[in-house]
């Protein structure tokens, strides 16, 4: 992928940073270091490591993991280690320095240094960087090391290590986080770190109902859902990337924990900060209901928890965006339930759309009747009236939101005109920019804005 690679990707690993760039360090061109810079789908120079990674004669290279810090630890098949740090922008070089060597130990009456010519590293929570080692190229015994960012320590040996080269080995970050390691054999060992994250490194929720039901779909929005790193790697033969989010749902009487399935993320990019994020959650049919606490857990570190409450009865519906020229995934519309004819709610929710503008709402109400309105950001409320809900909830709902109500007061009048002469003009970032006078959605305030406004003014939507 990309044009103007320096050599061939066989044998060399690619590690994604959170400029939006792939670093990788080259097998045939060693020391030297490239990074695909994916905005351009062009390959530049990275620089060169300070001693060579490559082992000469096989053409192997160890794995890279990005640390929270932003730097790469570089392990290579040589004894040597490097540092990476990238830098200020994606078409930046960036530098490289030495990192510790790996000891070395006796082979055939001889010193020879531990090395990883392929084998298995992982990001552990404490920003640590676990790797298996062995002398050579694919000999035994392995030894198996944390590196904090400046030196390297030894930790305990698996069984099979005496018989293991580091090439057999594989690891996975749990999302307790453990590290569950294979060797190829029927063997399967859990390492347990020492250490804990920092706060700054939790995913962190922005965005979940707070009614749940088994079966029920939902986006969840948040920051760091994806994490600091893609967190496990290799030399080239084995992919466990864990920048992903992983939902836990723990209920209070039980204390049993199941997991939620996760999809259509909005991002797979690292390290996004204080950007918002997204993914699609299918929770198990067998969710456990009553009271509840929800996690993210990404790369073995869990957000702070939500909490929720399981339900039994889903109301399910489509709200069409009128006027809006993109798609409503991630859109946020507030739903209440009412008893029919008042307009107090009785359960009143934040539900994000999907794609196509479906949600799905859970709820403690009785079954029974009721109205069922929604409003959106800058759109009018409109009220569904009489609908029963069962002992399962209700399905089928179509709502038609009118667009134009900037201030939110479910009225289109001069107030809203007024809001979008001050942002008229505006894109994202700029001091007069305001998201909802943005009404088609196409990232500025400009004339279709104007035209929405002109046509819709007067409207009111229901109470």
């Amino acid at each position: 992928y990309g044009s103007g690679k320096a050599d061939r990707c066989d044998e060399e690993g690619w590690t994604l940073m959170p400029d939006q760039t792939i670093l990788t360090c080259d097998a045939l061109n060693a020391p030297q270091t490239e990074k695909l810079v994916l905005s351009t789908a062009q390959w530049i120079s990275a620089g060169s490591t300070p001693q060579s990674l490559e082992d000469a004669s096989s053409e192997e290279l160890g794995p890279m993991v990005l640390r929270p810090n932003g730097t790469v630890f570089a392990m290579g098949a040589t004894g040597h280690n490097a540092v990476y740090t990238p830098g200020s922008t994606p078409g930046a070089t960036g530098s490289w320095t030495a990192a510790p060597d790996f000891p070395s130990v006796p082979f055939n009456g001889q010193p020879m240094p531990l090395d990883i010519a392929d084998g298995p590293a992982c990001l552990l929570p404490s920003g640590n960087v676990i790797c298996q080692t062995s002398p050579g190229v694919y000999n035994t015994p392995s030894h198996f090391f944390e590196f904090d960012g400046s030196s390297l320590t030894e930790v305990s040996d698996v069984p099979n290590s005496l018989d293991d080269p580091s090439y057999v080995g594989d690891m996975l970050m749990l999302p307790t986080g453990q590290v569950l390691y294979t060797d190829q054999s029927q063997d399967v060992e859990v390492y347990t770190p020492t250490g804990s994250p920092q706060a700054a490194w939790r995913p962190a929720v922005s965005e979940c109902p707070a009614v749940l039901a088994p079966g029920m779909s939902f986006i969840l929005q948040g920051t760091q859902l994806n994490g600091l790193s893609q967190c496990s790697a290799y030399g080239d033969d084995s992919t466990n990337a864990t920048n992903y989010p992983l939902v836990q749902i723990t209920n209070t009487a039980t204390g049993h924990v199941q997991y939620a399935r996760t999809h259509d993320h909005s991002t797979m990019a690292v390290a996004t900060g204080s950007a918002t994020v997204s993914t699609h959650v299918d929770l198990p049919t067998n969710l456990e209901t009553g009271a509840a606490t929800l996690r993210v857990v990404t790369n073995g570190i869990a957000s702070n928890p939500v909490s929720v409450t399981i339900a039994t009865k889903i109301v399910k519906g489509t709200v069409t965006l009128q006027n809006y020229s993109v798609s409503p995934n991630g859109v946020a519309v507030k739903l209440q339930i009412r008893h029919v004819g008042s307009t107090t709610a009785l359960d009143s929710q934040s539900v994000v759309l999907d794609s196509s503008g479906s949600f799905q709402m859970a709820t403690t109400l009785a079954a029974g009747t009721y109205d069922i309105a929604v409003k959106g950001a800058h759109w009018l409320r409109e009220k569904l009236g009489s609908k029963a809900i069962g002992s399962s909830g209700l399905s089928g709902l179509q709502f038609s939101l009118v667009n134009g109500d900037i201030n939110g007061d479910n009225t289109v009048s001069l107030a809203d005109f007024a809001i979008l002469k001050q942002a008229y003009g505006s894109t994202a970032g700029q001091s007069n920019w305001n998201p909802n006078a943005d009404l088609d959605g196409n990232g500025s305030v400009g004339l279709s804005d104007f035209g929405i406004l002109k046509v819709r003014y007067g409207q009111s939507g229901n109470p």
